[in-house]
């Protein structure tokens, strides 16, 4: 599966007077290596998870085309993309995404139950809740959850459908170290199992796991050396 972008950029317009356009992508082109890990850095502001809305299919370009194979993302139609999202893209998002009034288990096995599937994939939920170390807490509710806790369950929805490419945005901002490094290495490993992972990050610790790295400045992104 191959996601490349061609001549993509964003503009937002602004409400204040004067200088009323923003560009937070600069014009560009770029391919995402399939099953590697590319890791993504940049100073907030900087278009990171503006990029990644981009190539993801939630935030469609002012310029240019996202094409997934031979499919341009945004000419689809929006149930057509929402069901590829769905079913070949896994998003672990900047924010807290859960559905309050489910469980945990609830929340992770959500990709499945959305479009009425009768396939049980509670086994693997329980699985991957195992891995981020959240099996304990399958019948809490949200509200009860530590911010490191939801982000490990957004972790393991992004992935329950195990997705041909997974995009996370800080996926590990809410972690400790011990849960960071025990995150990067599970995304790593996906990556031997041919997953494209595309990961924005501050961590620094990211890096010794990351196969392509980029530096993202004022909606420019420039590959750097590992």
């Amino acid at each position: 599966m191959v996601l490349k972008a061609e001549g993509i950029s964003k503009q937002f317009l602004r409400a204040s007077k004067g200088t009323n356009i923003f560009t937070a992508i600069e014009e560009m082109d770029f391919t995402l290596a399939e099953g590697k890990l590319t890791m993504i850095n940049g100073r907030s502001g900087s278009g990171k998870s503006t990029f990644l809305n981009i190539l993801s299919g939630i935030l469609a370009p002012t310029t240019g085309k996202v094409m997934l194979d031979d499919k341009e993302l945004y000419e689809m139609k929006d149930e057509e993309l929402s069901r590829l999202r769905n079913i070949s893209f896994g998003f672990v998002p900047q924010g807290q995404s859960a559905v309050r009034s489910l469980t945990v288990l609830e929340n992770i096995m959500l990709p499945y139950t959305l479009y009425g599937e009768g396939e049980d994939k509670t086994e693997y939920a329980k699985e991957l809740m195992e891995k981020m170390d959240i099996i304990r807490l399958e019948n809490v509710m949200p509200n009860e959850l530590s911010g490191g806790e939801m982000r490990r369950m957004a972790i393991a929805r992004a992935l329950i459908r195990r997705p041909e490419i997974v995009f996370a945005d800080e996926p590990t901002g809410d972690l400790d170290d011990e849960n960071t490094e025990l995150v990067l290495k599970l995304f790593k490993e996906m990556t031997d199992n041919k997953t494209t992972v595309l990961l924005v990050t501050h961590e620094n610790e990211a890096k010794k796991y990351a196969d392509i790295m980029y530096h993202m400045n004022a909606g420019r992104l420039e590959e750097v050396s590992l």
